[in-house]
């Protein structure tokens, strides 16, 4: 927990350094008070956590909700909790149509991505990929270049999806999502990033288990590796890859 904690907390003037646009959505500083907060509570200082509540960036009901019907889930109760997380939509999508919403259509898409995991774990594995889908179409719809739009952008591939995909080995179109997902994250914040990497990694990941069956795919596995590694040498040195 102290590690965690000592972190965090350089994470957090990291990202205090960014202009607000950059910290919204689905961007990698959005999150950060409410890991703080559950390292907290890890550590046993709960008023500390309670502090922190105010500055969670999703709004209370919306949290209420999701804490139900992850709860429902946890018991089992997946009737109540699709029951759940479908008014959570439904609030998200008052609250992203607010013109003053500085959410920019996320909280619909985490809403949504939430009921495709708990679809997944019910078995419904159709309607789970339909909502991974959406909201790989609505980041999609949202992505760019521009300040606002980064979060979106850095957030192309579905690991959902791609993971929905491999566990079903349907490979190729664990592929294509991610293939797809590198194009446009090139496209929109550059090749030298840690995105670009991720991604890569993914992808090369994917290849090594086609591998196993067609040895043929350890080639292409290799040669994303290989760009990702050169990607992390250019940004950080060989030295420190």
């Amino acid at each position: 927990w102290v590690e965690a904690e000592v972190m965090l907390q350089k994470e957090i003037r990291l990202c205090n350094l960014l202009s607000t646009p950059g910290r919204e959505g689905f961007g990698d500083c959005g999150n950060l008070s409410a890991e703080l907060a559950e390292i907290y509570r890890g550590e046993g200082r709960e008023a500390e956590a309670a502090r922190l509540a105010p500055g969670l960036i999703f709004p209370a009901e919306l949290e209420a909700l999701n804490k139900s019907a992850a709860k429902f889930m946890d018991d089992g109760l997946y009737p109540s909790a699709e029951d759940a997380y479908n008014r959570a939509i439904d609030l998200a999508r008052k609250l992203d149509a607010d013109p003053e919403s500085r959410f920019n259509g996320s909280l619909t898409m985490r809403e949504i991505d939430s009921l495709g995991r708990l679809y997944e774990k019910e078995g419904a594995k159709d309607k789970a990929e339909q909502a991974y889908l959406t909201v790989q179409e609505m980041t999609e719809k949202r992505a760019g270049s521009e300040p606002s739009q980064m979060g979106f952008a850095m957030s192309l591939t579905s690991i959902n999806l791609v993971n929905l995909y491999r566990n079903e080995g349907r490979f190729k179109e664990a592929e294509a999502v991610l293939q797809r997902g590198l194009d446009l994250e090139v496209k929109y914040i550059g090749e030298r990033h840690r995105t670009i990497v991720d991604t890569l990694t993914t992808l090369a990941s994917v290849y090594e288990q086609e591998g196993q069956k067609d040895p043929a795919q350890y080639a292409p596995a290799r040669a994303a590796y290989e760009r990702a590694l050169s990607i992390q040498e250019s940004m950080v040195g060989s030295q420190h890859s």
